[in-house]
């Protein structure tokens, strides 16, 4: 009966199927959006943990030493290094073992032999692609691939190769292992819980635009439902219809956003996040959880539709009755100034000598409350300056439009609550990034080592014939050392020539410095200027641990010859020969610069899902009073006032929290960086591309809402307008 007469109500005409087809596409918006953002999260777990195997960490790993037993099948002998080509990072994972050896790598059947490599497929590709002088000859010879269940993604530059234990275990950073094992994000709770808030932080504007869109619904249904009161229906019977009509809608958009979700998977793979793409297995929500998600969402709106009606209590006058609120208390501040208060709290602490106790899930908490606490604080404010607007306005728009938003601040607020959420997000996005861009930034100027250069360095001090064989090599220009002392500990010393050589002395001091060694200031290999004095008394005996440069001749090919040269050369090596800007990229490397691309997708999302919830809010507020706004107009209101009032309805909620969503969006950024690495970080102000997303967010809001015009003229007119 429920279900025929519901069908008789909502499919009688043109205009209730195009609401309840907008209202099923809302939903699957939402749900799609909702199970990619999901399936993310997840993606971001699986990769790392695929990866974590490269971590030689935990209790499965026993660093070399003279007391360590001889290998048997149970273990094996492995060491991670890093190495580059072109600027990109490339996991070297050097391995060797017995013959009958049990240890494997995830995916893999047997270790490659010595003298040959596993390289993963992106990695395959490149050394297929480039001179063999340049990359492959540096590993062997190949003999199979890394398996995707070794790799973070279709991305992953690993190469595994194999070496005989001898060899192997004259390595300082060898380790004996019995697996490869690792954790997620390397055991670092405070990069999981900064994935945690970004997955929040997505979130929350896709459960907002659910929200109105159904809302949008619940409105459109108020004329008839009142009609059904009307006639007899008790509110049992109108909250059973209003639940079977958002039961029915709700699942045919969960489970067209379910499938939605399904055709956008290998695109959304496609996302790089941390510099790679994900496999798209990654992405897809296993189906029970889809099942829930979609079941949830049916239960959800399905249980408020019918909260709303019963709430509602439909009359006999039905829609002709104005709505009112009850007025918000200052006591809805309560969530947003808790959570601020407890982010800055865990910034501040660290500087101060204090530890607290489960820092992380404080900060978790901490933003989960500011980010709801603005909704919910959103309509207090937005009251307070609607109460003072209307005491001071004189336009017939301006006493229509404040008048309302001061008798219904929460629905007003509710209009602008996404847009408010992305103001709020993007500014804790943009500016928390600025850490990252702010470490990362290498100087490339006559007063810094030239990016062409390579540094590294070695175990021992090279002989004379290894650096003469690597000083004519293919792209090599000169190669030079830097000494220490260890008694006084100072240095850098550079002999006079070499430091000519490698472009370290200005022509300028050319004439003054004469002496054999010179004196250059720590730090020239990362990314301080270079500062060069004379160093007489230095001699040749005191000095120690060298630094070894190789300077190129400045072309790409040139260097990854010279890369090649040098890791051939037998020189043992702590690290792979790299240039000042892949060792700040390396320092950097951390998962606090892999979630800058998760931001800037943040960014993106929030904004766009702003708009749409603005444009659908504002729709669903005129369709809300188009009997009232209908009758104004019947008296002769004109239609530059209605636009006037649904500019207003929109401009006022938002300049009530616009500049204090901005500064609070500033000052959780600081408190995220701040708390998250005990602070040992700071922010930036945002580059030129946050305020060009703010204004564009704006422009596009303005665009929204100045779209909603023609449908508010529609359906506010003459025609238009019924009597009960």
């Amino acid at each position: 009966m429920n279900f025929e007469l519901t069908k008789l109500l909502t499919m009688n005409n043109r205009e209730s199927k195009k609401r309840l087809v907008g209202v099923s596409a809302g939903i699957a918006v939402g749900v799609a959006l909702l199970l990619l953002i999901w399936g993310a999260y997840n993606g971001m777990q699986q990769r790392e943990l695929r990866s974590a195997w490269t971590q030689l960490g935990g209790r499965s790993a026993v660093q070399v030493s003279t007391t360590t037993d001889p290998l048997t099948t149970g273990h094996a002998l492995a060491f991670v290094s890093g190495d580059y080509y072109q600027g990109n990072a490339i996991t070297r994972v050097t391995v060797a073992a017995l013959p009958g050896s049990t240890v494997r790598i995830p995916g893999t059947e047997h270790f490659p032999e010595p003298g040959t490599y596993f390289a993963s497929p992106a990695l395959a590709e490149l050394i297929n692609a480039v001179p063999a002088d340049q990359l492959g000859d540096r590993y062997g010879t190949s003999s199979g691939e890394v398996p995707d269940a070794a790799l973070a993604s279709p991305d992953s530059l690993v190469v595994i190769v194999g070496q005989t234990p001898e060899s192997l275990a004259a390595e300082p950073g060898a380790v004996v292992v019995s697996e490869f094992t690792g954790r997620a994000f390397g055991g670092n709770w405070a990069y999981l819980t900064l994935a945690i808030i970004g997955g929040i932080a997505i979130l929350i504007p896709v459960l907002l635009l659910v929200s109105i869109v159904t809302g949008l619904g619940a409105t459109e249904r108020r004329e008839r439902f009142a009609t059904l009161r009307l006639i007899g229906a008790t509110p049992t019977v109108v909250a059973r219809i209003a639940a079977t009509e958002t039961a029915v809608t709700g699942a045919i958009g969960a489970l067209a956003g379910a499938t939605l979700a399904l055709l956008l998977a290998p695109l959304a793979a496609r996302v790089p996040v941390d510099g790679s793409t994900f496999f798209v297995a990654d992405i897809l929500v296993d189906p029970i959880s889809a099942t829930v998600v979609v079941v949830a969402t049916v239960a959800v709106t399905t249980a408020v539709a019918w909260w709303r009606a019963r709430r509602a209590g439909f009359g006999p006058l039905g829609n002709s009755r104005q709505q009112h609120e009850r007025p918000p208390r200052a006591l809805s501040l309560v969530p947003l100034v808790t959570g601020v208060a407890a982010l800055v709290s865990t910034a501040i602490a660290p500087s101060n000598g204090l530890i607290i106790p489960g820092a992380q899930l404080i900060i978790l908490v901490g933003f989960v409350l500011t980010t709801t606490g603005l909704v919910i604080a959103g309509p207090y404010l937005t009251f307070l300056t609607s109460r003072m607007a209307a005491r001071y306005t004189r336009s017939a728009a301006g006493v229509v439009a404040f008048n309302r938003i001061r008798r219904l601040p929460r629905t007003t607020f509710r209009s602008v609550s996404g847009l408010v959420i992305a103001l709020f997000l993007v500014s804790v996005f943009a500016t928390a990034v600025t850490t990252v861009q702010e470490a990362t930034a290498v100087a490339d100027d006559a007063e810094h080592l030239s990016m062409s250069t390579l540094i590294n360095r070695p175990t021992a001090e090279p002989t004379e014939q290894q650096l003469a064989a690597l000083s004519h090599a293919p792209g090599v220009a000169h190669v030079g050392l830097a000494y220490f002392r260890m008694l006084e500990m100072d240095g850098p010393f550079f002999s006079r020539t070499d430091a000519q050589q490698l472009g370290l002395i200005p022509a300028s001091q050319r004439a003054t410095i004469t002496t054999e060694f010179v004196a250059v200031n720590p730090g020239f290999e990362a990314n301080e200027p270079i500062g060069v004095t004379a160093a007489p008394g230095i001699k040749r005996g005191d000095l120690v641990n060298p630094i070894l440069l190789i300077a190129t001749d400045g072309t790409p090919a040139g260097l990854e010859q010279a890369r090649t040269v040098a890791i051939l050369s037998g020189i043992e090596f702590y690290t792979v020969p790299s240039t000042r800007a892949e060792l700040q990229s390396n320092y950097m490397a951390t998962l606090g610069s892999s979630f800058a691309g998760l931001a800037n997708l943040g960014i993106l999302i929030t904004a766009l899902i702003s708009v749409i919830s603005l444009a659908v809010a504002t729709i669903g507020g005129i369709l809300d009073r188009r009997r009232v706004i209908g009758l104004l107009r019947l008296m002769g209101m004109p239609v530059r006032t209605l636009r006037r009032i649904i500019a207003s309805e929109t401009a006022l909620p938002l300049g009530a929290v616009f500049g204090a969503c901005i500064a609070l969006g500033v000052t959780v950024a600081w408190a995220l960086v701040a708390g998250l690495s005990n602070g040992k970080r700071a922010i930036d102000w945002p580059g030129p591309s946050y305020y060009i997303v703010i204004t564009l967010s704006v422009i596009l809001a303005a665009l929204s809402v100045l779209t909603t015009f023609k449908s508010a003229e529609k359906n506010t007119g003459i025609t238009t307008t019924r009597y009960e």
